[in-house]
């Protein structure tokens, strides 16, 4: 493999940078090489995980992790955990490529929608995992291609869905708005209040850890006790509790797209990869007393 030069990251002259069909042909070819590469990295990744997980431990064996170590990958990967998300994302670009019901001419058009980001591309890699009585994750993912859908409850016949535009999974689709979707698809939120909603006696209070929002502000990793899918599971089980025959006496007021929008707000205020885009940003310092 041919290494770049430093010489190569120069800013282009002029000539070079003038506005033409060349120019964007150019910039063309650079994403598409950004894309394949960013793809073929996240097969790889799923290719390693598949040979070397242990499935009945579901831990990695021993061989890799020492191999991970003494090759330094978590400079490159991060935390296993991590590593694991490179592979699941891996996971999305082979159903897409292998498993997909389409002829080769669509496939390409549905891999070329797909957005690069790892954040987005793990949280769709989510819907193909799901299943419950009324879908499964394959059906799911098919219809996202095409539109954002949205159910009322759970059960509620498909053909009574909403679809709306632009569709769930683009080029442009962040990790946050995949997750909230995904989050009220598989547990749909309760109707708004009525005004004549005679709800509103309060009950019960419940909050969770502010350690929700904790990342490690060099690597970007997360800290603290609580992650999101935690709290997400939880909301679901409280949400279960909730049904057609004590809706009338009871109602439950979620705050979690606040949480999520927070929670994704404060990671990528972290990300490194920022660090590497904005290397001239001044740090802050802290004034002294005279």
């Amino acid at each position: 493999m041919s290494r770049i030069s430093v010489t190569d990251y120069r800013v282009p002259g002029h000539n070079r940078v003038t506005l033409s069909p060349e120019l964007a042909n150019e910039i063309r070819e650079h994403f598409e090489i950004d894309r394949d590469n960013r793809f073929q990295l996240f097969v790889l990744a799923l290719g390693i995980r598949n040979r070397y997980l242990n499935k009945k431990t579901n831990s990695y064996k021993d061989e890799f992790q020492t191999w991970y170590k003494s090759e330094n990958m978590e400079s490159l990967f991060g935390k296993l955990p991590n590593f694991t998300k490179y592979a699941s994302c891996g996971e999305v670009i082979e159903y897409v490529a292998k498993k997909l019901d389409v002829d080769d001419e669509e496939r390409t058009k549905v891999l070329n929608q797909l957005p690069v980001s790892m954040g987005s591309l793990y949280e769709i890699f989510h819907i193909l995992g799901f299943k419950d009585n009324d879908i499964d994750g394959d059906r799911l993912f098919r219809m996202c291609l095409r539109h954002t859908v949205k159910r009322e409850y759970i059960g509620q016949p498909r053909h009574d869905w909403s679809s709306k535009s632009p569709r769930l999974i683009r080029n442009q689709t962040t990790a946050l708005e995949v997750r909230n979707w995904f989050r009220n698809f598989k547990s749909p939120p309760p109707k708004k209040q009525k005004r004549t909603d005679k709800r509103t006696l309060d009950y019960m209070t419940i909050k969770c850890n502010g350690e929700l929002f904790n990342f490690d502000k060099k690597t970007g990793e997360k800290t603290g006790c609580l992650d999101l899918p935690v709290v997400e599971e939880f909301y679901e089980k409280v949400r279960s509790l909730f049904t057609d025959e004590n809706e009338q006496f009871f109602r439950l007021e979620s705050h979690m797209d606040y949480l999520t929008e927070g929670y994704y707000k404060r990671r990528d205020d972290v990300d490194p990869a920022k660090n590497i885009l904005n290397p001239d940003k001044p740090k802050k310092t802290s004034k002294k007393k005279s």
